[in-house]
């Protein structure tokens, strides 16, 4: 290795250093921004859904569509005695890159069976109740493609 006086590397072997570095940092915020991506679901609803999503709420169940290539997973927020109304819901569906929510409204309980049917391999439908009070239904198509 070429060394210049007074012990400095040549100018190559710095910008060797400094490219290193760089595709480190950027490794390093690729990972942590698909990791967030798997833990906080893009389309959740805003910063303010994020708490109750992230420690509140309960994993309803996975569905599978009839090809077994998509997995939808339905989680219910049920805070407890800080909780009035019907249960908050989101429909996630998981991805390699991240997860993303493809509906959300309220259901009536928080335990119990969730009225996800599929329609088709591609789609599913869910039934929700209209608002956080309401007393109308409030179907939803979820579209896949």
């Amino acid at each position: 290795m070429d060394t210049l006086e007074n012990n400095q590397e040549p100018h190559s072997s710095r910008r060797k250093r400094r490219r290193l570095r760089a595709l480190i940092a950027i490794g390093i915020l690729i990972v942590g921004f698909l990791g967030i991506r798997q833990l906080i679901p893009t389309g959740l609803g805003g910063f303010r859904a994020v708490i109750p999503f992230l420690f509140f709420s309960e994993n309803r169940g996975e569905f599978k569509s009839p090809d077994g290539e998509i997995t939808l997973v339905v989680y219910t927020n049920d805070a407890g005695a800080a909780h009035s109304g019907f249960f908050p819901t989101w429909v996630i569906r998981e991805h390699w890159y991240g997860n993303e929510v493809v509906a959300k409204g309220c259901l009536e309980e928080s335990r119990g069976p969730v009225p996800l049917t599929w329609t088709t391999p591609r789609s599913a439908s869910i039934v929700f109740v209209k608002g956080r009070y309401g007393d109308m239904l409030d179907p939803q198509s979820i579209d896949l493609d």
